[in-house]
């Protein structure tokens, strides 16, 4: 009931009856939930790194489909107060996410980028040059989580980076150790003497 890959799926119809019988409170709980089910599904892309998901599921979502019906007229304040305005991308991230992946390609952070990371700029990128325009509501609605995607391979490489400079870190103070370890038993065999 929940899913059909391409087109109006069976919960739609239950949400057109649904209006149809004049149940508002379920009505709503119902537009609201094929609302979530377009923005998981382009969730799903995002995390996956998928750019050709997220192109087709952009194009074929499920929750526009409600525009064809009249019955559906008397929830429009609804729809647009409630599910959209609310959830809309006021920062513009996605507008400025190229700007982002450019200063991060100009640091040369190469050396410490997984291939997770590198499909994940990869997929960012394809976004950008792909829907930099894009006006769609779901792409604002998702871009949170595009900009969490965007913030987990900064902090993969923030990682990387303290890693490699703890590395040299314990490498340096490995040298020192056996040295403090003669200057701890000599203090502590002085202090010995000196309690006798």
């Amino acid at each position: 009931m929940d899913s059909k890959e391409s087109g109006i799926t069976a919960k739609f119809y239950f949400a057109y009856l649904s209006s149809t019988q004049k149940r508002d409170d379920f009505t709503k709980a119902l537009i609201k939930e094929i609302l979530n089910y377009d923005l998981d599904r382009l969730n799903y892309a995002i995390d996956c790194s998928s750019i050709v998901v997220m192109n087709f599921l952009l194009i074929n979502p499920v929750f526009p489909n409600i525009v064809n019906y009249y019955e559906f007229s008397p929830y429009t304040d609804y729809i647009q107060s409630e599910l959209i305005e609310s959830s809309l991308d006021s920062k513009k991230i996605v507008s400025t996410l190229q700007i982002r992946l450019n200063q991060l390609k100009k640091n040369e952070f190469d050396d410490y980028f997984t291939d997770e990371s590198r499909q994940t700029i990869k997929f960012l990128n394809d976004l950008c040059e792909q829907h930099a325009n894009n006006q769609s509501i779901f792409l604002s609605m998702v871009a949170n989580n595009i900009n969490n995607k965007f913030h987990d391979v900064l902090d993969e490489i923030q990682s990387k980076i303290k890693e490699a400079l703890y590395r040299n870190y314990n490498n340096v103070m490995e040298l020192y150790k056996k040295p403090l370890m003669k200057v701890k038993n000599f203090l502590s065999s002085i202090n010995m003497r000196l309690m006798k």
